[in-house]
């Protein structure tokens, strides 16, 4: 870039675009160099900041720090300038759009995280040199910028064919790895940028005529265009069953390079984690959030989430293959069927957790806590050899149901045997109670589920009001409807 001494009356081409124009829509920069940060060419400062999304690194002053695009173009130093912003990279005079290089490079420097920049430097000189860390890294980041342009190279020009020789600058070596590796990396970063592409844009520089209207084209600088957020709208289901499974959320493509970050709560993400889309796993109850965090490939950023609602699955009736009769329990198969439930005590222990008035720590001797499968096993052949009504029998036999047909309690087992296997069992059938309802505390002619009526049945024992003729007949008609046989 030439300084200070250079004549505006020497830029051959004027922007048709903007000379001669009013001011009314034009906002002026105040443009400078800051010891420490540049040599003749390199970082200079624009006051006030124009964009956003710039790190600390990149603020001096109020301003934000820059770098010349084109090489021919001059402009006086310090001095006060129009400024349009090209949010599709095109540079004036030239009329040219930023190559994917330049707009690579220049997204690191402003968001502070070029590799190698000494953006710590600007008050280090080191031992034989004249500039600072920083000032020496602008430099050949000026030149990098130039090279990417076709305006400047190291080697016999112009473009590739100095593209070796141009690798030796540092910040040149990084874009073309980033583009591919090597001098074709290089030649790739050279191409026209998409507009908008990385958030970086140009800031074409005019002139004020004395009269205040905009004058001729001087330098086009680097910018951040402001930060446009991406949509982050979750598209899923208002609802969906408990416990389901491969239910579908999406958010919007924000374009090559961005990113995605679900996450949920009450529910497992069980593919599309940093994709556009997910399947998930819902919870057991209430509702399941879905979130997700979207970032351009220029750093924008929005947050989205959504809430579904989770829905028991409808009722479905008792029917053949949900439970058995109390004989079955008796016989060798019920017993072999006990003794084989998986994780001994589990069984016992969920008897006693789920109805502890029936079996638990408010069963007296009928407390079935930490007891194995075989004493289990032994505990229903009492109650089943009692004379005269079976009430406990019944009771015990339609929660040996609920338990063997659930697979997520007790496995696969209870198949083999002609039930039928569900994650929820038998314990979500619903069986009508008919006219026995108000006799256990419950309504007449209603269905209720069978876990329910093992509920009622633990209730009314805790309050010294179980009525064991009316649960008798409930139960027992519960365990011939869904009979295995």
């Amino acid at each position: 870039m030439k300084t200070q001494n250079l004549l505006l009356s020497s830029i051959a081409l004027i922007s048709a675009l903007v000379a001669g124009t009013t001011n009314a829509s034009a906002q002026a920069v105040i443009v400078s160099q800051t010891p420490g940060y540049s040599a003749e060419a390199g970082e200079f400062n624009l006051t006030p900041i124009v964009g956003s999304g710039y790190a600390a690194a990149a603020i001096v002053n109020n301003g934000y720090e820059s770098f010349c695009i084109s090489r021919a173009a001059g402009i006086g130093l310090p001095g006060t300038y129009y400024d349009f912003v090209s949010a599709n990279g095109v540079y004036l005079p030239d009329n040219l759009t930023i190559s994917k290089g330049t707009a690579y490079l220049y997204s690191q420097f402003a968001t502070g995280t070029l590799p190698g920049y000494h953006y710590a430097g600007a008050g280090i000189i080191d031992p034989g040199h004249i500039l600072s860390e920083r000032a020496e890294d602008a430099y050949q980041l000026q030149l990098a910028f130039w090279t990417l342009e076709g305006q400047y190279w190291y080697g016999a020009g112009p473009g590739s064919l100095s593209a070796a020789e141009d690798l030796a600058n540092p910040w040149l070596a990084l874009v073309a790895s980033n583009f591919g590796g090597g001098t074709s990396g290089l030649i790739a970063a050279m191409a026209a940028n998409t507009p908008g592409g990385l958030n970086v844009g140009v800031l074409n520089l005019n002139t004020i005529n004395p009269d205040g209207s905009v004058g001729s084209t001087v330098q086009p600088v680097l910018v951040l265009l402001a930060c446009v957020a991406p949509d982050s709208t979750i598209t899923a289901p208002i609802s969906v069953l408990v416990s389901s499974t491969n239910n579908r959320a999406c958010a919007p493509d924000a374009g090559p390079g961005a990113t995605y970050v679900w996450t949920i709560i009450n529910g497992t993400i069980t593919a599309g984690q940093g994709t556009t889309c997910i399947t998930w796993t819902a919870g057991g109850s209430g509702t399941t959030t879905l979130g997700v965090t979207v970032t351009t490939a220029a750093g924008c950023r929005a947050v989205g989430s959504k809430v579904v609602s989770l829905t028991p699955p409808p009722p479905v009736n008792l029917g053949h293959g949900d439970t058995a009769t109390i004989g079955f329990w008796h016989n060798k198969n019920g017993q072999a069927l006990i003794n084989s439930m998986p994780n001994s005590p589990a069984l016992a222990n969920w008897l006693a957790g789920s109805f502890p008035c029936l079996y638990g720590a408010n069963a007296g001797a009928n407390n079935l806590t930490g007891k194995s499968d075989s004493q289990v096993a032994a505990f229903f052949m009492t109650f089943f050899n009692v004379k005269g009504q079976k009430t406990d029998a019944q009771v015990l036999g339609a929660a040996l149901a609920c338990y063997v047909t659930s697979s997520v309690l007790a496995g696969n087992n209870a198949a083999g045997y002609g039930f039928n296997v569900s994650p929820l069992g038998t314990g979500a059938k619903t069986y009508n109670v008919g006219a026995y309802g108000l006799a256990i505390g419950l309504a007449n002619n209603t269905s209720y589920t069978i876990l329910q009526l093992l509920q009622q049945a633990n209730l009314k024992k805790c309050q010294g009001t179980f009525d064991a003729n009316a649960f008798n007949n409930i139960f027992d008609g519960i365990n011939t409807t869904g009979d295995i046989q």
